[in-house]
């Protein structure tokens, strides 16, 4: 081999530059050295990934164990290998980020990967370019296993989706207020008992369920002084619907606690004018509250009004461990816990002064346990004692549904206090379902009386509800109604059927679009069935008796004076039809005299008992006495017209006074042919002689002709009057006089 030699300053270069080198590569290799090092001690996992084809380079120990794989098992992998097929196949979700890196040169997100042994796992992820001494262009992507609370989350929102069913199947109205006390929203319940639709309550100010300005101010100053010093406020008060009617209502509202929206407070609202109706009846009558003391479910105190106990239900008794002589020696501040006995004085105090209150407190059993009640207390006459009737219903169960409802989303706690309705959860694939203690409870049931299968709600409802039952439910599970709702009869354990409101909601749907989860509650329509019943048997009474009086009845529209409805008496007399009858004016049949005007409203009458004559079919005229009366009918001022025909009554006055008149003018005639006759008989004597004595004095003839043809007229004047059989005048200057000639019986006969 031949060649130049190198010269001492070249070997010398040449020299320096192999130094140099060498010293790079020791630094590449202490930087890599502590890379590495760093990468296998970091708290993520660590993957590296090449730019040009996606292949796995590097992985640290911590992403290993994370994904199941043995140390070195994933490099030459494509990245791919670690996404969970979801919308997107691996390959795909690969790309779309790894286009995101090309675009951007960065990506954070969170991602659904598999591990080795094919167990979903979720990952928050960055991802980053790097320029590695080693790999060169490279993806670090960090990953932080997230599974956990994926779970957490999603469980949250499977928990808030069952709150929400619950709540919009709910039958007490809930709605969510902002500061400013206009409505964020509310459930069907709420804008069914206010006749409003959602969308017309949504955004308003609550005034317009306020009966006035004063009621709106009033109840502000009350309910939100009260939330603001104990965070709630629970009372009862009037309220007006859509429609203007009033109603009586318990409402609670409660503030919403670490809210993080505009709601600021929740409203639940329950009608409560069938109660207000049953504590009437408890007043009235003192056999009823017997009954419902000894058999109520809730504990019962009777209270004198120094404050000691004169009377205690057996609920009572063992709800606190104390027999009923124990308990009768001691007052309500013995049973209270020692954080609410200092308030009974002041509470008493108030109920002597405001005759009724409401509150929740605790009682401590005798054994020392304590739990949370809910008192009504008001003021009575108890065996002709004023006295106070307290009722503490146990909520023990309600805290702790609230204290659940708190602990996944604060602001349903308070949505579904107080409802005291069975709930039931249906899995409509397996056709298990979930039945509260309170459903079972409402059928006569122990808790563990009932299994947790549909045939147990099947079997008991009444056959003949079932087609009507199965037919709403089709229509909730076709999307036809937001919410199912029926009303049937289900068994109960004594043997009886008792009605019962049944609402739900599907919250969950299978991938083929059937319901796969649906939630409800059962409300107990028993008393609201009975007057029903009642009010319908009331009504066929009525009918009854409106159809079998002898007397014509009609009702009438007072303002308008249209005929709403008549008896088959009224139609016999006015000889017409109920469809001919109804919707006519009255002026035109009863008052025809007076059309245009009413004798009753217009002078402001508050009832007429007077005769008129009514017009029939034809024209004919009818004498009635009419009797008329306002009263309201299914909230309508109306006007109640009662008449009887007197046209028999009218007939025999008249031929009463027929007789009358001619037995006057009899005696009358009688009289004066007596009287007359003498005088008249004398007269004719006179001139008997005068006209014998005449001579031949021709004026005196005639004279005596002259009077004896006069008294020959009276003569037959007298034989007419004493023959009168009826009683006949005629017209005579400017009145009338009676005609003898017609009048007598002596009339056409020869004098």
């Amino acid at each position: 081999m031949t060649g130049n030699k190198p010269s001492y300053e070249e070997l010398e270069r040449r020299i320096r530059c192999l130094e140099k080198e060498s010293a790079r590569d020791d630094s590449v290799d202490s930087e890599l050295r502590l890379q590495s090092l760093i990468l296998q001690n970091m708290a993520e996992g660590v993957l590296l990934v090449r730019t040009g084809d996606g292949m796995i380079v590097y992985t640290n120990p911590v992403f290993d164990r994370l994904f199941g794989y043995k140390h070195g098992e994933l490099l030459g992998r494509h990245i791919s290998t670690v996404n969970a097929p979801g919308d997107k196949s691996p390959r795909e979700a690969a790309e779309e980020i790894m286009s995101i890196l090309v675009r951007d040169g960065v990506w954070r997100g969170e991602i659904k990967n598999i591990r080795k042994n094919g167990d979903v796992l979720w990952c928050r992820a960055s991802v980053s370019i790097f320029e590695h001494p080693q790999y060169g262009s490279v993806w670090v992507a960090l990953h932080e296993d997230i599974t956990e609370r994926k779970n957490v989350e999603e469980k949250l929102n499977e928990t808030e989706g069952l709150y929400r069913a619950l709540v919009e199947s709910a039958i007490d109205g809930i709605s969510v207020l902002d500061q400013h006390r206009t409505f964020v929203s509310c459930n069907q319940a709420y804008s069914d008992l206010f006749g409003y639709r959602p969308d017309e309550i949504r955004g308003k100010s609550v005034r317009i369920i306020h009966t006035s300005e004063e009621s709106f101010r009033r109840f502000g100053e009350i309910a939100y002084g009260s939330i603001s010093r104990t965070g709630s406020f629970r009372g009862e008060w009037d309220f007006k619907r859509k429609d203007g009617t009033l109603f009586p209502a318990e409402i609670v509202i409660s503030h919403i606690k670490g809210k993080s929206s505009a709601a600021e407070f929740v409203s639940v609202i329950r009608d409560i004018t069938e109660r207000k109706k049953a504590e009437k009846a408890l007043e009235e009558s003192e056999r009823k509250f017997r009954n419902i003391f000894e058999n109520s479910s809730d504990a019962i105190f009777i209270v004198d009004m120094e404050g000691r106990f004169m009377e205690v239900n057996g609920v009572a008794c063992r709800r606190l461990g104390y027999s009923r002589e124990e308990l009768l020696r001691m007052t309500p501040a013995g049973i209270d816990t020692p954080e609410f006995s200092p308030l009974v004085s002041e509470r008493l105090l108030e109920i002597r002064e405001d005759k009724r209150m409401g509150f929740e407190t605790a009682h401590r059993r005798k054994d020392g346990t304590e739990f949370p009640v809910e008192v009504s207390c008001r003021k009575v006459d108890y065996e002709g004692l004023p006295c106070i009737l307290s009722i503490a219903r146990d909520i023990t169960e309600r805290k702790q549904v609230q204290e659940a409802l708190r602990k996944s989303e604060e602001r349903w706690q308070f949505a579904l206090e107080g409802s005291g309705d069975g709930v039931w959860d249906w899995n409509v694939t397996t056709n298990e379902v979930f039945f509260s203690k309170r459903f079972k409870e409402m059928l006569g049931y122990e808790e563990h009386e009932i299994g947790n299968t549909l045939d147990e709600w099947e079997r008991r409802v009444h056959p003949g509800d079932m087609v009507r039952v199965q037919r709403d439910l089709e229509k909730h599970f076709a999307g036809e109604t937001p919410v199912y709702i029926n009303e049937h009869r289900i068994l109960c354990k004594d043997g009886a059927y008792k009605w019962i409101l049944d609402r739900g909601k599907v919250i969950s749907w299978t991938g083929e679009g059937t319901p796969l989860r649906m939630v409800g509650t059962h409300g107990d329509l028993s008393e609201r069935k009975q007057m029903e019943e009642e009010l319908r048997r009331a009504n066929e009474r009525m009918e009854r008796l409106l159809h079998s009086m002898p007397q014509g009845i009609l009702i009438i529209d007072e303002e308008t004076h249209c005929i709403i409805d008549a008896n088959p008496r009224a139609c016999l007399m006015l000889d017409q039809s109920p469809e001919q009858l109804v919707g006519k004016t009255c002026h035109r049949l009863i008052c025809p005299a007076e059309a245009g005007r009413c004798p009753i409203t217009d002078p402001g009458k508050k009832i007429e008992i007077a005769e008129w004559v009514m017009l029939g079919n034809h024209g004919k005229e009818v004498p009635v006495l009419k009797t008329v009366f306002p009263m309201e009918l299914d909230g309508k001022r109306c006007l109640v017209e009662s008449f009887s025909d007197i046209s028999e009554i009218k007939r025999a006055q008249s031929e009463r006074l027929e007789k009358e008149k001619l037995q006057a003018v009899v005696q009358t005639a009688g009289a004066v042919c007596h009287e007359l006759n003498q005088p008249l008989m004398a007269i004719s004597g006179y001139s008997e002689l005068l006209f014998m004595d005449r001579g031949e004095n021709e004026q005196v003839l005639q004279f005596a002709e002259k009077i004896r043809a006069q008294v020959e007229r009276m003569g037959s004047i007298t034989r007419k009057l004493m023959t009168i059989t009826n009683y006949r005048t005629k017209k005579y200057l400017e009145t009338r006089i009676l005609d003898i000639e017609s009048a007598s019986g002596a009339e056409n006969k020869p004098e």
